[in-house]
């Protein structure tokens, strides 16, 4: 069992699988100001939710915000053992 991420734009569509074991963080994950052009946000699918999945993070929810990703987040911590449920 995993959590699959599915990003999809104008057509085109990504499905990202993640093994639950080997998520240690998920959180809300604001990128830095500079990277808040729409172009950029769009060319590399970035969001509000961010993860960490061995050395990397990975960001998604592009278009939901922080309340949304608040209510994610909650829902999705009780299925993954990694974190801290606090």
């Amino acid at each position: 069992m995993g959590l699959s991420v599915t990003k999809q734009i104008f057509g085109w569509r990504q499905i990202k699988e993640y093994s639950l074991d080997s998520i240690s963080d998920l959180r809300i994950s604001a990128l830095p100001e500079r990277f808040s052009n729409p172009f950029y946000r769009l060319l590399k699918h970035d969001g509000v939710i961010g993860l960490d999945y061995g050395a990397k993070t990975y960001r998604f929810g592009l278009d939901i915000d922080e309340a949304e990703a608040k209510m994610i987040i909650a829902a999705l911590k009780p299925f993954l053992p990694n974190l801290n449920n606090s």
